[in-house]
């Protein structure tokens, strides 16, 4: 699924989770994805595991990067998760969403 996801983002960049999920099969699920750095920050919910070990090998290998985003661009995409929404990065008590794409990280 890796390469599935890596090729993805290669082609379209600026890639929303749910066009992840509309695109590559198997990457919808019941898993969340977390900011582990970041206390209740949930960056998606409804992926699979496979999805998840995917995007965390993708992201502790540097192959692909993450942006924050408005959440117009998945109001645009068709879903808004119920949680809040996160206006900066940083921790929470509650659990809240934090808009994000995914790129391809560039040389330098």
């Amino acid at each position: 699924m890796k390469d599935q996801i890596l090729q993805f983002i290669k082609e379209r960049d600026h890639v929303s989770f749910i066009e992840l999920s509309n695109q590559i099969p198997g990457f919808a699920g019941d898993y969340e994805f977390y900011n582990l750095a970041l206390e209740n920050v949930v960056l998606w919910n409804g992926v699979s595991k496979e999805a998840v070990d995917a995007l965390k090998y993708l992201l502790s290998n540097s192959l692909i990067s993450v942006e924050e985003v408005d959440p117009l661009v998945y109001l645009h995409d068709g879903y808004l998760p119920t949680l809040p929404t996160a206006t900066v990065a940083k921790s929470y008590k509650t659990a809240h969403w934090l808009p994000i794409v995914f790129s391809c990280k560039r040389p330098i």
